[in-house]
């Protein structure tokens, strides 16, 4: 969001405190711009498209840019929990929000998980208030299953779900999908990504995200809101999950990587297990 002070002459402008949303600026002369998107930026007289040269190799390298720099030259993105007040004159940075480095006060596990749901279930039910109609987004992995559930269970929400599936059965995550509707009482739509649908829609969903797309779900994400929006406005979901409980393999491999890389060289040569443990632990 955006305040402007006109007493004293100052704007400030601030992204939320984990960023999920994104906010860019940049400043021409004495005027400061920013925008949710890239895109709207260029449209300015005298922001011109160069490409930040500095920023490639670490694009390259982690699929995405951090700190303040973007791809684009003299265009920078405001960080997760950042604001930034400018003036006529100056611009400067601040930081509101950073995520605490421990807990205040020991606790056991048991009262862990009741403040875990208790969090997660405040979380849902503040995201459940809108004038316009809501679903959610259902990949049938355990984080968008337990909003689905918190959100129809919990709330007595009357929700549609919204999936991606492809005819690929060892990608695919329909009998999940169909177990978490089901289980949750929700209407189902599944929308299947085809090769063609991806390949002719590659370049406008990267239009959309104004980056290079770091992962190829963003096209799925793509069919997934063009067919949504037909039938719900907003879409609860359950991303940022597995990054902070260390769902995805590669927390797991990191964490064991220092017990098991000195038995790799002798396991190496084991049809089927050897060049799996090369693969995930033989960086």
């Amino acid at each position: 969001f955006a305040v402007v002070d006109m007493h004293k002459g100052e704007v400030h402008i601030a992204r939320d405190h984990l960023g999920i949303k994104p906010l860019y600026y940049t400043r021409v002369g004495n005027t400061l711009l920013w925008a949710s998107e890239i895109k709207s930026l260029l449209e300015w007289p005298g922001v011109t498209r160069e490409v930040n040269t500095e920023a490639l190799d670490e694009q390259l390298l982690f699929r995405y840019t951090a700190g303040e720099r973007t791809l684009f030259k003299n265009i920078f993105q405001l960080r997760p929990g950042f604001r930034l007040a400018a003036t006529a004159r100056d611009a400067r940075v601040v930081r509101y929000w950073e995520i605490p480095d421990k807990a205040e006060t020991a606790m056991d596990p048991s009262g862990v998980l009741a403040l875990i749901e208790n969090k997660l279930e405040g979380s849902v039910k503040s995201q459940l208030i809108s004038d316009v109609k809501l679903g959610c987004q259902l990949s049938g992995g355990i984080d968008s299953s337990l909003v689905t559930a918190m959100a129809r269970d919990k709330f007595g929400a009357n929700l549609e779900s919204f999936s991606i599936t492809f005819s690929e059965q060892h990608v695919s995550e329909e009998r999940w999908i169909r177990e978490a509707a089901e289980k949750t009482a929700t209407k189902c739509h599944m929308f299947p990504m085809t090769y063609e649908y991806f390949f002719e829609n590659l370049k406008r969903a990267t239009w959309h995200m104004d980056y290079p797309l770091n992962l190829a779900n963003g096209v799925g994400l793509f069919l997934l809101a063009q067919e949504a929006k037909k039938h719900v406005t907003v879409l609860l979901s359950g991303d940022g999950a597995d990054e902070v409980y260390g769902g995805y393999p590669r927390f797991f491999f990191g964490a064991t990587r220092a017990r098991v890389l000195p038995l790799v060289e002798r396991l190496r040569f084991l049809p089927k297990l050897g060049p799996e443990l090369v693969r995930n632990y033989d960086l």
